[in-house]
């Protein structure tokens, strides 16, 4: 028996759905219009409720917790745990797809290179938890947010060939710093210490002043205009948002993950499988 009673509904929407038949007996056609309000449940159960909010219908997501959930005339869009995100026939709440996942949590997104995108299905992989979803009906695109504070678009418009339309992968934490990306025939800064006044310190290396040091050897090469953050979220990142940038000599490559996004630095290895950053429902963030 289905019993829901100690479950915490996670989100709630409401949608009217009209239909039209004819008279068997003249032309004339009549319009009617229901209204019916879909939940998603902290246990991972869609639930259907008619106007009369009796529980007409309910499914299991099969998922360790629903987070959200939006309803177009089309699709029923339930975000769960783990990047899961399942599409649903309204009325009906017949199965249609479930979306790609997003990215794994701390996956080197500079390996990912290729024209389309694919979803990293190793047994190990964890991924960040839905924690909102929005569908747009008029172009079928459904914008998922995740909890590490990353922004996927999807689009649904074939629902039996769901494909990555835009996706943005933030920090989710504060950051503190950023630096412009030296270009390989920028000379180099030298650093300058009380004692040295404005005599310039050579880079040392095993003990020995590097005489013949250079940007060449020291840096790997990038493409200019690309910039590196810092955050408390225990990573660097470098970006690069210039769209006419030449990547065919450069050190990374442009990845499918991202198109501002060049690479992720994981500087804290014991956070790497850490779901942190913002909870579906709350207002609260690691």
């Amino acid at each position: 028996m289905f019993e829901q009673k100690d479950s915490t509904l996670m989100d709630v929407v409401s949608k009217s759905h009209s239909s039209s038949f004819g008279l068997s007996n003249n032309d004339i056609e009549v319009s009617s219009s229901n209204s019916s309000t879909y939940a998603i449940s902290d246990k991972g159960v869609l639930m259907l409720f008619n106007e009369a909010r009796i529980m007409e219908k309910w499914v299991d997501l099969r998922v360790e917790g629903g987070t959200s959930i939006d309803v177009s005339d089309r699709y029923i869009v339930c975000g769960c745990s783990d990047g899961t995100v399942r599409l649903f026939e309204p009325i009906t709440l017949k199965y249609i797809n479930t979306i790609l996942k997003p990215h794994s949590l701390g996956l080197d997104i500079s390996t990912k290179v290729g024209a389309s995108y694919r979803t990293d299905e190793s047994p190990s992989s964890k991924y960040p938890d839905t924690v909102s979803v929005k569908i747009e009906s008029s172009s079928d695109r459904v914008t998922c947010v995740y909890n590490d504070r990353s922004m996927y678009i999807w689009d649904v418009r074939d629902s039996h060939k769901i494909g990555k339309y835009r996706s943005f992968l933030y920090h989710s934490d504060c950051v503190w710093g950023v630096e412009i990306y030296p270009t390989p025939n920028q000379p180099l800064v030298p650093m300058l210490t009380p004692e040295s006044s404005n005599t310039p310190e050579l880079p040392v290396f095993d003990g020995e002043v590097d005489n013949n040091f250079s940007m060449e050897k020291q840096l790997p090469k990038l493409p200019p205009n690309t910039f590196v953050t810092c955050s408390s979220d225990g990573t660097v990142r470098f970006w690069n948002f210039d769209e006419y940038s030449d990547f065919s000599t450069t050190f990374f490559k442009r990845n499918f993950h991202s198109k501002e996004l060049l690479k992720i630095l994981h500087l804290e290895q014991s956070n790497l499988n850490q779901k942190t950053g913002v909870h579906p429902g709350s207002s609260e963030v690691d």
